[in-house]
């Protein structure tokens, strides 16, 4: 149950709002009320409110009010939130998918720089022995 003070020893229980209106400097509430007949249940009860009384209500009915919009927009941000967490765990394992693709073209690059060193070193092995041969060919004619 909340209670909202509208003024001095006046409070007015806020759960048994059922609408209000303002309406030319007065508000007005229609409340319900326990009957208290044999056959029970609730009745409407109309509270008006003038002035100071009028206002403090006011203020109250508009900070109700927020909390509704403000979990609305918890609701939507929570949504959004969700969204955005889907595409980024997406994103994420785009990005691990290619870090492990580089990492495996990498592998095969040093891979492939080994053997084209190695491959020189043959190459410049033949020359040097050509090179050898073509002098010893040279000496023998």
């Amino acid at each position: 149950m909340a209670l909202v003070k509208v003024s001095e020893g006046y409070w007015i229980n806020t759960d048994t709002i059922v609408e209000y209106a303002d309406i030319n400097e007065t508000l007005c509430l229609t409340t319900t009320a326990v009957a208290e007949r044999d056959s029970g249940g609730c009745y409407p009860y109309a509270i008006r409110l003038n002035g100071e009384e009028r206002e403090a209500m006011l203020r109250w009915l508009a900070q109700a009010e927020q909390p509704k919009g403000g979990q609305d927009a918890i609701a939507n941000l929570q949504l959004e939130h969700d969204v955005l967490k889907e595409h980024y765990s997406a994103a994420l394992k785009k990005i691990t998918a290619l870090e492990t693709e580089t990492e495996a073209r990498q592998a095969t690059i040093d891979s492939l720089s080994a053997e084209y060193e190695r491959v020189e070193g043959l190459c410049n092995d033949l020359g040097e022995r050509a090179r050898e041969a073509e002098q010893k060919l040279i000496r023998y004619c």
